[in-house]
């Protein structure tokens, strides 16, 4: 019955894996077909203009941002083998942690979302926590991509990304905001079981599956660590809280 249960269970994980794939690979894919007969046309066209010559850098641009996002993508759909194999060691907050994931999404907020990111360096530099780079840069690169798609009139905004210490628990808050849809409270804790999303998140009609929370905040758990909302709204923040480094 043990087995049967685990069977089960890795049955069910496999199938929310795979509807979080499905459901963020439609976009990027469109793209990269797309964008390869958009970049012939022009160049069929005979002698580029200087225009011309803008739009195909732009589109090969397109290429790189969606190519670091199908790579974001495949490393959440490769979430039970990075937590089968996840290695617990030191690390910086700003250096391991926030500024990889700053480098891979700021060009995409940008062009998707007109956003920008801010980083508080001074609250972040000196601290160093306990866990899984890979783990923790999932989470941090899902909680930022949220916050630039619930973003209310997006453009010319900023997604920040600051932190404190809780003395208290020896436990690194690393918090995302946004100007972001509000969530009821009633729904602090429901916004992170599998396949639930915010009821202002499903009124706007914006295009979401509902396993990005919960996908994280079971990897915080796995990590001795937990993901909370910290504020529902004015901003919308989610905070990561993980071990200090000893």
């Amino acid at each position: 019955l043990a087995q049967r249960q685990q069977l089960l269970d890795a049955n069910e994980s496999l199938q929310s894996s795979m509807k979080f794939l499905r459901h963020e690979v439609r976009s990027p894919v469109s793209t990269f077909n797309l964008t390869p007969e958009m970049i012939k046309r022009l160049l069929r066209q005979g002698p580029l203009t200087p225009e011309g010559r803008e739009r195909i850098i732009r589109k090969l641009g397109d290429i790189k941002i969606l190519g670091q996002r199908l790579a974001f993508v495949v490393s959440m759909f490769s979430v039970e083998r990075l937590l089968d194999a996840r290695v617990p060691e030191g690390m910086s907050v700003l250096g391991e942690i926030v500024l990889p994931v700053f480098n891979v999404t700021r060009e995409y907020l940008q062009r998707q979302y007109g956003l920008t990111i801010a980083v508080d360096h001074d609250r972040l530099r000196d601290f160093r926590v306990v866990g899984d780079q890979r783990l923790l840069n999932i989470v941090l690169h899902a909680l930022v991509d949220n916050a630039g798609k619930y973003t209310r009139d997006a453009r010319g905004k900023a997604v920040s990304i600051t932190g404190r210490l809780d003395k208290r628990t020896c436990m690194f808050r690393l918090s995302v905001s946004n100007d972001g849809l509000p969530i009821h409270e009633a729904e602090r804790e429901r916004i992170f079981c599998e396949d639930v999303r915010g009821e202002e998140a499903r009124s706007a009609r914006i295009d979401g599956d509902g396993m990005g929370l919960y996908i994280s905040r079971r990897i915080m758990c796995t990590l001795n660590g937990d993901l909370v909302l910290e504020s529902p709204g004015n901003p919308v923040t989610l905070t990561m809280v993980m071990p200090l480094q000893a």
